[in-house]
């Protein structure tokens, strides 16, 4: 399906791994942190919603905001989304309170969280309003959009679902400015991207709204023989582009969707 068509909005990243256990949420943390050390106010969503976790690792239980993505998805469905909820789902991380930012964190359970699993179950499906079906794409988008007016973030960051889901389908096709692909140098992990990226090739309709959006991520790249491991991540995330999405063209094309691994650009 085609990206959303949106009012402005914020910066959004999206970090994204075919499996767990890459280093994504922990990544993630970091660089929030060092965005709120140059001053920025960052808002960080856990979209993981099967596995929650940045909300976790950013906030103590105690500081957990009193509900969650699940509980305003549950709620919207029936009408009762308000601003009290919207209020009542973010909450300001520690993390960030040596440094002259904030990161404010929303994550997928709050801390008042009840039956998480029955709520879980009820979030995907759409919804009439107005008149209107809203799928779960639009739902996400809308919720999104009223965090960003109520926060006022300078950049936004969701922590996908990991694997080939919707939510990570969503969100890095549909919502976001960039969207980073974490991957350990295995070839079950590129045999997997392929899987994706190879679905994206059939639709290509689509394609040319978001590829300039994907960068790779050398996740959990070992103390020792560091060079060799990024050199031969490199190489296997080239393999990934060019056989599936990079477009043939002519030498003299400069504007054709496809770069050499020495390109820096």
């Amino acid at each position: 399906r085609q990206p959303m068509v949106e009012a402005p909005h914020p910066p959004r990243v999206t970090l994204f791994g075919i499996k767990g256990g890459v280093g994504r949420s922990t990544a993630l943390a970091i660089w929030s942190w060092y965005l709120a050390k140059q001053g920025k106010k960052v808002l960080v969503i856990d979209l993981d919603l099967e596995s929650p976790g940045i909300g976790q690792i950013l906030l103590p239980q105690e500081r957990l905001a009193d509900f969650g993505v699940v509980d305003w998805l549950v709620e919207e469905a029936v009408g009762q989304a308000d601003e009290w909820l919207l209020r009542d789902m973010v909450a300001t991380s520690p993390l960030a309170e040596s440094t002259e930012g904030t990161i404010r964190v929303v994550a997928a359970a709050g801390g008042k969280e009840q039956d998480y699993i029955a709520k879980l179950s009820r979030v995907y499906m759409d919804i009439n309003q107005d008149g209107k079906i809203l799928d779960f794409a639009h739902r996400i988008s809308n919720l999104l959009q009223q965090l960003e007016a109520q926060e006022k973030p300078d950049i936004v960051l969701l922590d996908s679902r990991a694997g080939i889901h919707d939510i990570a389908a969503i969100a890095i096709t549909r919502l976001t400015d960039m969207a980073f692909l974490f991957a350990v140098n295995t070839p079950q992990t590129w045999q997997a991207y392929r899987y994706l990226f190879r679905h994206w090739q059939k639709w290509n309709v689509n394609l040319t709204k978001f590829r300039e959006n994907l960068k790779i991520v050398a996740g959990m790249i070992p103390e020792l023989g560091r060079e060799d491991y990024v050199s031969r991540c490199k190489e296997s995330a080239y393999d990934l582009f060019s056989e599936t999405i990079y477009e043939t063209s002519d030498a003299e094309d400069i504007d054709g969707f496809n770069f050499q691994p020495s390109d820096d650009t």
